[in-house]
């Protein structure tokens, strides 16, 4: 019996060994078995942790894409709110912004190699960047070079379409941190106030001419009124925590 183990060596151990062969062999095949599972667990986490390095490394570029991205479209809907407000039509070298689809689909990429927290950050960017794209290439910006009333998107909607811009800006600077530091540490969200910093108040004509952005307060008061609710509507995940 189990409880009479005998001493190693002896006849008696060898007896029991052979009575009990069957358990010994079934327990050295479970340790096995368990030895395998361990070792491709550690294989595996091991190949993720190496993508995860090398998906990283590569962050900061497909970020500063999107980025500029967002900024581009802050600046084209400048243009396209002086030009709804105004007689005349956009200049032919301004163009609508191209989504970077190539620096999304990097993003993508990293967010099967990280934790759940940051699972959640990178999900609501995607998500959100999509909801940006749709509400900007649906907005009836038709033909660059124009009749300005064939894609006039109406005040509200002009308000609307530079909170996602400001809002897409700022959630890249957010997560700049977290590409450009091993701590895995997301920024804080910029203020409202420092939001609209980004935004020109003054837009180049098509002879370069400046012109004032048209009812800037009233975009102001938007963007300070609805800027908070935004955050927490797209990045629900996020913490709200503005500076300025």
């Amino acid at each position: 019996m189990l409880e009479t183990f005998p001493n190693a060596g002896t006849p008696e151990f060898w007896v029991w060994v052979y009575h009990f062969q069957t358990l010994i062999g079934g327990l050295l095949a479970l340790l096995a078995a368990l030895a395998t599972i361990l070792f491709l667990n550690w294989q595996k986490q091991t190949e993720i942790e190496a993508k995860h390095r090398m998906l990283r490394a590569g962050l900061p570029i497909a970020l500063s894409q999107i980025g500029r991205y967002a900024n581009a479209c802050i600046h084209y809907i400048g243009q396209i709110a002086y030009f709804s407000d105004a007689e005349g039509q956009l200049g032919q070298d301004v163009e609508e912004p191209s989504f970077p689809s190539n620096a999304f689909k990097d993003v993508q990429k990293i967010i099967e190699t990280i934790d759940e927290d940051e699972y959640f950050e990178f999900l609501n960017l995607m998500n959100f960047s999509q909801i940006q794209n749709s509400r900007f290439g649906n907005s009836a910006f038709e033909s660059v070079g124009g009749n300005h009333e064939s894609w006039k998107p109406g005040e509200s909607k002009m308000y609307a379409l530079m909170e996602d811009a400001l809002l897409l800006s700022a959630a890249i600077d957010r997560i700049f941190p977290y590409a450009r530091n091993p701590s895995n540490q997301f920024g804080e969200w910029r203020s409202a106030d420092s939001a609209l910093s980004f935004m020109p108040i003054t837009i180049n004509g098509p002879t370069n001419e400046a012109y004032s952005f048209p009812n800037y307060q009233k975009l102001e008061e938007y963007v300070k009124r609805n800027w908070a609710s935004a955050i927490e509507r797209h990045f629900s995940k996020g913490s709200y925590s503005p500076v300025n």
